[in-house]
């Protein structure tokens, strides 16, 4: 619920360009950028150390809604915007991968 989500701002985050030092990680004329955010702790449940490695994943990436992941997103790209040349970033990803 929202009280155990929390606000999702202020938050810190890692932003990665790799295609600014490597042409090859991007298509020509597109960029290639990475967002990392640092997540809450998990919550322990402890019936999930009986399942596989996989299994365990799968379940503890439950606990993040894609409600939560899109507050965060909403939050990382509001925090960019402050720049002048990614005031309108949203309208430029054309690929996008979330992963929990």
């Amino acid at each position: 619920g929202e009280e155990e989500e929390g606000n999702v701002e202020p938050m810190n985050f890692y932003v990665h360009r790799p295609s600014r030092t490597d042409d090859t990680a991007a298509p020509p004329g597109c960029d290639s950028v990475m967002v990392l955010v640092p997540c809450r702790n998990l919550t322990r449940v402890e019936e999930l150390s009986t399942l596989t490695k996989r299994e365990a994943i799968l379940k503890y990436k439950e606990q993040f809604s894609e409600e939560l992941v899109e507050r965060v997103k909403r939050a990382v790209l509001r925090r960019l915007a402050v720049l002048d040349e990614l005031e309108d970033l949203e309208r430029f990803i054309i690929h996008e991968v979330v992963d929990t």
